[in-house]
Order: structure tokens, then C-alpha cells, then sequence
């Protein structure tokens, strides 16, 4: 997949955490808000996903579901025959 730069303005403190950060994982400042920034990503798209499936699943049960118990259902005084 094809690479593009990002600038970005952040302030002092947070940029030394992020070096720490880095350096604590053997990595770089760049590496580690690219996963950062994939996991919020990946995350984004999974609960779209699942917000998707949700309303389709709460649109089928407001439709109901055809069990086909009407088809051959007694009649009442069949069912309370003795």
C-alpha cells in the first residue's frame, strides 16, 4: 500500500511521551502512531459493522417471522374438543 507524509502539530510533553513510548517498544514515533492509529481504524470499522448488522437484525424482529403456524392451525373448538 502506497505511503503518504502527515504533519502534525502536537504539543512538547505529549511528543516526549511519544519518544519514550517509541523507544520503550523498539520502534519509532512513526511506526507507533500508525498501529495506533490502524487499531482506531480497525475498531471503527468492526463496530459499523456490527451497528449495521444490529439494525437489520431489530428490523427483521419489528417485521416478525413467518412460522407457518397458521397453516395448519386448529380450529378453536377442534383444540377443545374431549
Amino acid at each position: 500500500m502506497a505511503k503518504r507524509n502527515l504533519t502534525l502539530s502536537l504539543q512538547e510533553d505529549l511528543i516526549k511521551r511519544a519518544r519514550i513510548m517509541a523507544a520503550q517498544r523498539d520502534t519509532s514515533i512513526t511506526a507507533l502512531v500508525s498501529e495506533l492509529l490502524e487499531d482506531a481504524a480497525t475498531k471503527h470499522d468492526a463496530q459499523e459493522t456490527y451497528d449495521q448488522a444490529m439494525a437489520a437484525l431489530l428490523a427483521d424482529m419489528r417485521r416478525g417471522y413467518d412460522l407457518g403456524m397458521d397453516q395448519n392451525k386448529p380450529s378453536r373448538d377442534e383444540a377443545h374438543e374431549r
